[in-house]
């Protein structure tokens, strides 16, 4: 029986979402006169005023015997402030040259001590004349795709704390990304705008994204970004354009409307396509909000109907989901799954809570369990064993699925559970099978089919199935995992380089992931290269301590595959130690 409802009360005081601390320490400070270094500190301070101006600037403070800092509601204009500081900063004297660190704070208007020296660490850790940021800093970042960050991992002046790194390179140029294959006509999504900025308005928002994206992902003639990719645009000031570009979207369905009296939605959705300016289809859906709960919303399902017979010619199979009984209960589950793919360790834990809180309140809905089942998986890139996760990961996915036998996320982690537990290939093929009947636009049923056909040694079909799952959710939060199992797939089908390309791009997202430290020392020992092979060798014991060549052999999922024997040599090669 459900408890009573109750509302939602965290322990933890709530953080401003985007606020963060700039600081700037000047470097050989010593090498300047008093007066000089107050006149490059008053330069700075002027040309941050001048990128933030208020708001979203809050304070701007001297930091005596280090430079100064300057807080703002917005991180990512703090770093696009950086930036600029950054670029400007050829001065008369060479060593005048500040490192800049930026920090997220609870409150931009009162910044605490602990906070500020935080960011002083974080700013000390930056290459002169660079920007670095703190985890927590990044998890506040709305566009995080549109920077070049580079994972650097923990703070080396204190490494058993849990400062994480993440470095701004300076080369505006975006790196060279993996290509990804033409799925050709992809269509995106964006999340509405609608009219007001309540909390309330944006859980409507998102549940109306979510409802066109499940309806129109469930066509296999039609490929559907992913929610938790095109989410990545909300905050984009020319969220069409981007859809286009970083998405790599053919057709772009956009959406403005509003929260009208009595909870009636009234929205106005045109669908672009990239080769023409002319809307392709418009349409103006209204309904009330009780039927978008239930999932039973015509006039959204046939608005569905219509722009897939404008793209594809052919009507759209409706579909029924499970119902939320209030907003506040999506809302929710929206907040904890991203919360849990943010990277501060207390994001995660809060994600927990809410999930079982939800779960709680929502015994027989199915989607609490399967995403609880995916914060299981998560827990091993925290730090936790695979072989303690993967019971609990299985347990949630098949709660989900008792409730709701069609729910594509948890049979896709079913499946991915029973492979970590070595449980038979053909049970976990059943899963990954019904993950992409129930929706073939499933990037992480698709990742998770690459994953199990690269340990069937099906290496063809495992780089095909990975990299679809790359195009569907190309801003996904767990886009390192991404890539690294995509190299995993190439490396299996000996396409060393491109896998090579996959672990970098991997590597630099996530420099701690083992896995991914494994498939670069793969590479470059394959390609010859055994100086960087070593130093990736030395980097996984050092995230792994003793790790082995034999205990990659027992411990490997596709130990019985022709390339598992490929890579331990290759891995001896690179200098792991074989025993």
């Amino acid at each position: 029986m459900a408890e009573p409802d109750s509302p939602w009360n965290p322990t933890a005081p709530a953080a401003a979402p985007g606020a963060a601390v700039l600081v700037a320490q000047m470097s050989a400070r010593h090498s300047l006169t008093p007066l000089h270094a107050e006149a490059h500190c008053r330069q700075a301070a002027e040309l941050l005023s001048a990128a933030l101006p208020q708001p979203p600037r809050e304070r701007l403070m001297p930091l005596p015997g280090v430079g100064l800092a300057v807080t703002a509601h917005d991180a990512q204009d703090l770093v696009h402030a950086a930036q600029r500081l950054s670029a400007g900063r050829h001065e008369p004297e060479p060593g005048a040259v500040f490192r800049l660190g930026v920090h997220a704070v609870a409150d931009p208007c009162a910044p605490r001590q602990d906070e500020l020296k935080l960011a002083e660490r974080v700013a000390a850790a930056a290459e002169l004349g660079g920007v670095c940021l703190s985890a927590e800093a990044v998890d506040r970042l709305s566009q995080p795709w549109a920077l070049t960050l580079r994972d650097r991992g923990r703070a080396s002046d204190a490494p058993n704390e849990a400062l994480r790194l993440f470095a701004l390179d300076a080369d505006p140029g975006r790196p060279s990304l993996p290509t990804l294959p033409d799925l050709g006509p992809t269509l995106a999504v964006i999340t509405p705008a609608l009219s007001g900025r309540s909390e309330r308005s944006q859980a409507v928002a998102d549940m109306v994204a979510n409802a066109l994206i499940e309806a129109l992902s469930r066509s296999s003639q039609l490929r559907v970004v992913s929610h938790r990719s095109s989410q990545g645009l909300r905050h984009s000031r020319q969220a069409l354009d981007d859809a286009f570009a970083h998405l790599q979207a053919h057709h772009v369905l956009q959406c403005q409307g509003s929260l009208g009296l009595n909870d009636r939605v009234f929205l106005q959705l045109s669908l672009h396509d990239r080769r023409q300016s002319a809307p392709l289809w418009q349409g103006r859906p209204e309904f009330e909000l009780v039927d978008l709960l239930y999932g039973d919303t015509f006039p959204l399902s046939q608005a569905c109907d219509e722009i897939h017979t404008v793209l594809q010619a052919r009507s759209l199979q409706a579909t029924k989901r499970q119902p939320w009984e209030k907003v506040e209960h999506f809302q929710l589950l929206n907040a904890a799954t991203q919360l849990m793919h943010k990277l501060s360790p207390e994001a995660f834990t809060q994600s927990r809570k809410i999930l079982d809180h939800l779960h709680t309140q929502l015994p027989q809905h199915a989607e609490p369990l399967a995403w609880l089942a995916q914060w299981h998986l998560l827990n091993v890139a925290q730090g936790a064993s695979t072989r303690a996760v993967a019971p609990d990961m299985l347990a949630s996915a098949e709660q989900a699925l008792e409730r709701d036998p069609q729910n594509s996320l948890a049979h896709a982690l079913a499946g991915h559970a029973q492979t970590m537990l070595d449980q038979p290939a053909s049970a976990s093929a059943e899963h990954h099978q019904a993950a992409l009947a129930a929706n073939p636009n499933n990037g992480l049923a698709w990742l998770f089919q690459a994953l199990h056909q690269t340990y069937q040694g099906q290496t063809q079909e495992a780089c095909e199935a990975a990299k679809l799952a790359l195009a569907l959710s190309p801003l996904d939060p767990w886009r390192h995992f991404m890539d690294s199992a995509c190299a995993h797939a190439l490396l299996a089908n000996n396409q060393v380089e491109a896998g090579l390309v996959h672990a970098q791009h991997a590597a630099r997202l996530n420099a701690q992931h083992g896995p991914t430290l494994i498939y670069l020392a793969i590479a470059h020992a394959r390609l010859g290269q055994l100086g960087p092979a070593g130093e990736s060798i030395a980097r996984l014991l050092q995230a792994w301590p003793g790790y082995t060549v034999s205990e990659f052999q027992s411990a490997y999922w596709g130990r019985e595959t022709d390339h598992a024997s490929t890579f331990a040599r290759a891995l001896a090669l690179a200098g792991l130690p074989t025993a």
